[in-house]
């Protein structure tokens, strides 16, 4: 219940914390291309003028607009603001010219709009007829800055139109055309709302990204604190184990384990199940280059495909950590779990040789080395493992009961416990192994017969579930 609680509360802070999910619309930007040359004389140009002034009237109070207006070459007339009195009177400065560089215009202007991120809106009534670029230098720019413009012409020729429709196409924009003066205002509206409505669409991607990181943190702290109370209900099974056995102990003084902190005791707990996920993961005879580059491989695709389905790439790395780190999981819990019911299944077989060994006059270490040197199951490695432990001051009841809880076998640690109590209170060792052994087998074939006799039920049960 607690788990649940705090990842619904990563996942309601994540989505709608102002600073993570940006509850601030971000402004729009907008530039005005306005044709000042000499066919837009008198009335033309009187027209044109209130039309745009219609655009600044209708602009969103946090919206911006950027005044340009170009004969022979580009002229900034006002520069970005929000202000509408500053960008009426610089749409009434506007006088008209001669020439029409609409080319050389559009590109000189599109790099002002990659660099503020804004759509253009161009007026134009006529051809170009001065620029020196080309109609493909000015859709190869477009492409690369990834600018939407839309064309308000009016009385074009038919080329010039077409020209400008490939233009605006390519640009993910439109050309709205009028023929009479009085369809200037609605046309510089709409050209106007399509530029933000263009916008809005190229940003939607971006606006998923909040609950991306909220169901990102969300699977972090389910996984973080899945493994903080994994070990802490493991320190609590340890201490109990290790509480029955420490009336046995033959050295009762305090050993430098108990001694050690709590937070030592936790870290060192958490850096051996660490190692021990990696030697099932990369066991001593496996190629390890070749699973290290297996999963490298792996780690690599993951990230790669993130990258493709256009996620940031300081979020596709996380995201690819995670799930790689879930796939390990998976394959190391599968891979866990068949170790364990080998370990489990060989167990009974292991005690009754290391009992007849003692029985033939050997010493139980010599015993359990001649055992483990011989078989190449995991419960010699496990137990070549536990030898090295030995070998290195550890108590030997400590080394087994070390296996008893990497296997999670509680049949060992049972054997384990009637270790210690025979080095305390005396008796036939090997005898105990070979009552242990024959007790561990009477139990698996109990445990067999009930999954037996219970497997109609269960399966009942999974296909009404």
């Amino acid at each position: 219940m607690k788990k649940l609680i705090v990842v619904l509360w990563c996942t309601a802070f994540s989505l709608f914390s102002p600073v993570i999910a940006g509850a601030e619309e971000t402004p729009k930007n907008l530039i005005l291309l306005m044709d000042v040359s000499g066919s837009m004389k008198g009335l033309n140009l009187v027209a044109t003028q209130n039309a745009a002034v219609e655009l600044v009237k209708e602009m969103d109070p946090a919206s911006k607009l950027e005044i340009y207006s170009f004969g022979k070459e580009a002229t900034l007339l006002q520069p970005l603001t929000s202000n509408k009195e500053l960008l009426t009177l610089a749409l009434q400065r506007i006088v008209s010219a001669g020439y029409t560089s609409l080319y050389d215009s559009i590109i000189q202007v599109a790099s002002r709009a990659s660099t503020i991120n804004s759509g253009i809106i161009v007026f134009t009534d006529g051809k170009d007829s001065t620029s020196t670029s080309t109609l493909k230098e000015v859709l190869s720019v477009l492409t690369v800055k990834k600018i939407s413009i839309n064309f308000v012409t009016y009385k074009v020729e038919a080329k010039e139109f077409e020209s400008l429709s490939t233009i605006a196409k390519n640009s993910n924009g439109q050309v709205f055309n009028v023929t009479e003066i009085a369809q200037l205002i609605p046309a510089f509206q709409e050209a106007g709302r399509e530029i933000i409505d263009v916008e809005q669409v190229n940003a939607q991607p971006q606006s998923k990204t909040p609950y991306i990181l909220g169901i990102a943190s969300s699977i972090l702290s389910f996984f973080t604190i899945s493994l903080l109370r994994r070990s802490r209900n493991r320190e609590r099974e340890y201490g109990r184990v290790e509480e029955l056995l420490e009336g046995y102990s033959v050295d009762k003084s305090e050993s430098i384990a108990e001694r050690q902190s709590a937070l030592t005791r936790n870290t060192r707990s958490i850096l051996e199940r660490t190692v021990g996920e990696i030697d099932f993961l990369l066991p001593p005879t496996s190629n390890t280059r070749v699973r290290i580059a297996v999963i490298t491989s792996l780690y690599l695709t993951l990230l790669s495909l993130l990258a493709i389905s256009a996620l940031p790439i300081l979020l596709a790395i996380p995201c690819a950590t995670v799930l790689l780190l879930f796939a390990l999981r998976f394959y190391i819990q599968s891979k866990r779990e068949t170790v364990l019911k080998e370990f489990e299944t060989d167990l009974p077989s292991a005690l009754k040789i290391i009992a007849a060994g003692l029985g033939s006059g050997l010493s139980f270490l010599q015993a359990l080395e001649s055992f483990s040197s011989e078989t190449p199951s995991e419960v010699g490695r496990q137990f070549r493992r536990a030898l090295g432990e030995i070998q290195m001051g550890t108590p030997t009841d400590k080394a087994l009961l070390g296996v008893a809880q990497r296997m999670k076998s509680k049949d060992l640690e049972w054997a384990v416990f009637a270790f210690t109590v025979q080095r305390e209170v005396g008796g036939s060792l090997a005898r105990i192994l070979r009552t242990t052994a024959e007790t561990i087998d009477s139990r698996s074939d109990i445990r067999r017969e009930v999954r037996t006799l219970s497997a109609e039920g269960r399966l009942s049960s999974y296909i009404l579930m």
